[in-house]
């Protein structure tokens, strides 16, 4: 766990940064020294700062926000002749339980949005330095975060990006986080056409742990250091004015689970260069996976296909929640009737894993999604969706069968000449499984109510009751919140709610909170929030506790 930043280190920072809030003359648009009437500004700068502050007296249940914090958030935007120049900054006195630091800095550009095209930086669609999270492909770099360097650029034809940095950090796993190793990533992607049209792109990734940021001493059981090279293809055609959307992925993926493990004999007739590259030893797995998608859009009607295989060895540190071991297939149709007034949706997915033997059995899921809309002009709109669901593994005797339905309705209408907006939401469940622990009925009931009851003050109420019926006993959980708002002017506004919730024969919670959010001059505006909460334990009848919460925050936009 990373030691908590103490006040005395955020501080100064703080007292640096915040000379920006009071004094907006910074953001005025600079005009274009021309002078020429009409021209666009040469610079504009525009952005926010918020810093916010929490006490607590306890903290909060299943989270893990610590009860006093102190955060400070800048968003800035400079533009240079139309290119976007971002700067993102976000410091927080505030433990990380991760392997990912709190706080956050990334400083990017759009030089290709120039309105005066500069040879060779105007090939740049973005730059970003710091925290970054670059898409290159689902099975080599997608939504990992990267603290680091990255580039996308597109000279004429030819696409190019480039990512360097590190997107985990050492780490015992203390408290709630996980434990691991500083894991560096290096990617790259090449090719021709934009990633959102026609392409061919080739992307290759290198991810790998440092096995001496981490003591032997502070490993857990079974924490190794890993190594990954991943290398693939990625396509993309466009026809009939996209009307038509193909895309397709093979990929390659050389995993070492432990580098320290013992190297394999008998390589020495693989090139230096390579063995370097993969570092294979005995645990070491080679794999690949590949996909298919395809879309048609017609006048009222959309149909998909997607066809995808990961193989069992195959990984991706790059996208470390990818799922493998599975082949799958997937067709869907969405129609429209009566001018877009009544949405079809028709949805089946189909898949298996065990795809090379390897397990004692194969699980065979089937999941089937049957949706109708009703979206009349003035009347209530409807969404009723018929979700089967099946899941077998006969050598382990995993039957499941499940079945859902669910209607969603939304109604806007007028009270007295007042707006009034009205949610509601039900949902039934049968699940059997021949097993007593997943055999159960669910019930859930949902109902929602915004009104304005003058221009000044909305009213709003929420209920909801979930109720499961297990083969042993029962589980009933009941909610509910109402709250108002009062805009008394542009520079005050005023909220308070209360809520409410109750599980029966476990316990209870009550609380109510309120708030002002007030106009504070040149510093901006600042809000202050107060919540109470009173927490019930009638399983076990001696954790009861209460929690007081105060927060503050100042923003000013700039």
């Amino acid at each position: 766990m990373e030691p908590m930043m103490p006040l005395r280190t955020l501080l100064p920072v703080l007292l640096v940064a915040l000379p920006a809030l009071p004094f907006p003359a910074a953001s005025q648009a600079q005009t274009n020294p021309s002078g020429t009437a009409g021209d666009r500004p040469a610079l504009t700068f525009s952005g926010s700062t918020t810093l916010t502050g929490q006490y607590a007296t306890a903290p909060a249940r299943s989270t893990q926000i610590s009860e006093e914090f102190l955060r400070y958030q800048l968003n800035a935007t400079l533009g240079i002749h139309g290119m976007p120049v971002n700067a993102r900054l976000y410091l927080t006195t505030e433990p990380s339980f991760g392997r990912t630091s709190q706080q956050r800095f990334s400083l990017s550009a759009s030089p290709a949005q120039l309105h005066v095209p500069l040879p060779v930086i105007s090939w740049f669609r973005d730059i970003t330095i710091g925290r970054s999270a670059p898409s290159y492909s689902r099975y080599t770099l997608h939504g990992t975060r990267v603290d680091g360097v990255s580039a996308e650029m597109t000279p004429g034809p030819v696409y190019l990006a480039f990512v360097t940095g590190r997107t985990e950090r050492a780490s015992s796993g203390a408290g709630f986080g996980q434990a691991g190793f500083t894991r560096t990533v290096i990617g790259g992607k090449a090719g021709g056409g934009s990633p959102d049209g026609t392409h061919l792109h080739a992307t290759f990734l290198r991810a790998y742990d440092d096995p001496e940021s981490m003591a032997p001493a502070d490993r857990r059981p079974g924490l190794t250091p890993r190594d990954n090279f991943v290398t693939g293809l990625q396509g993309g055609l466009d026809l009939f004015a996209r009307a038509v959307q193909l895309r397709g992925e093979v990929s390659g993926s050389v995993h070492t689970m432990d580098r320290e493990s013992a190297e394999i004999d008998g390589l020495d007739d693989i090139p230096a260069a390579i063995r370097d590259l993969v570092n294979p030893n005995i645990s070491t797995t080679v794999d690949y996976a590949w996909s298919l998608h395809a879309r048609t859009d017609l006048s009222t009607t959309r149909l998909t296909g997607n066809l995808e295989w990961v193989g069992p060895g195959y990984r991706s540190l790059g996208n470390p929640w990818l799922r493998n071991d599975i082949f799958l297939w997937q067709a869907r149709i969405d129609q429209n009737f009566l001018d877009r007034r009544v949405p079809v949706h028709l949805q089946a997915r189909r898949s298996r894993d065990n795809l090379i033997q390897w397990k004692n059995g194969t699980t065979y899921t089937t999941q089937l999604v049957f949706g109708v809309g009703l979206r009349l002009p003035r009347r209530p709109s409807l969404q009723l969706r018929f979700t089967p669901y099946f899941q077998e593994n006969a050598e382990r005797g995993v039957d499941i069968r499940s079945f859902m339905v669910s209607l969603n309705s939304s109604h806007t209408y007028r009270i007295a000449g007042r707006q009034s907006t009205t949610s509601l939401f039900l949902t039934f469940q049968d699940n059997s499984a021949h097993m007593p622990a997943l055999e159960y009925r669910r019930y859930a009931v949902s109902l929602n109510e915004v009104f304005m009851m003058t221009r000044a003050v909305m009213l709003r109420g929420a209920f909801t009751w979930n109720h499961a019926r297990f083969e042993t006993r029962n589980l009933t959980i009941t909610t509910g919140e109402a709250s108002a708002t009062w805009q008394t002017g542009r520079d005050l506004s005023l909220s308070g709610g209360l809520r409410v919730s109750s599980q029966a024969d476990y316990g209870s919670r009550f609380g109510f909170h309120i708030s002002a959010d007030m106009a504070a001059g040149v510093f901006g505006t600042l809000r202050i929030k107060a919540e109470q909460d009173f927490f019930r334990d009638d399983f076990e009848g001696h954790n009861d506790f209460d929690r007081s919460v105060i927060s503050a925050s100042l923003t000013r936009r700039f």
